[in-house]
């Protein structure tokens, strides 16, 4: 593995702030895509008294 290589999973990893993942894509045997996640962990209540949480979107998401 190339040092580049190495050094960009190393920074991806070092990136992770808290929780989170490193996703690393392989095609043909070369990495391709190297994707971080953090995820943001909360202490807000969730709602049990069986009332349903309504959530909008400023933008329509596209499946295609």
């Amino acid at each position: 593995m190339k040092k580049t290589l190495t050094n960009e999973i190393l920074a991806s990893l070092a990136s992770v702030q808290g929780y989170g993942s490193v996703e690393i894509f392989v095609h043909d045997s070369k990495v391709t895509q190297i994707t971080v996640r953090n995820i943001k962990k909360t202490n807000s209540p969730v709602p049990t008294n069986g009332h349903r949480v309504k959530m909008t979107l400023d933008k329509p998401i596209s499946l295609y």
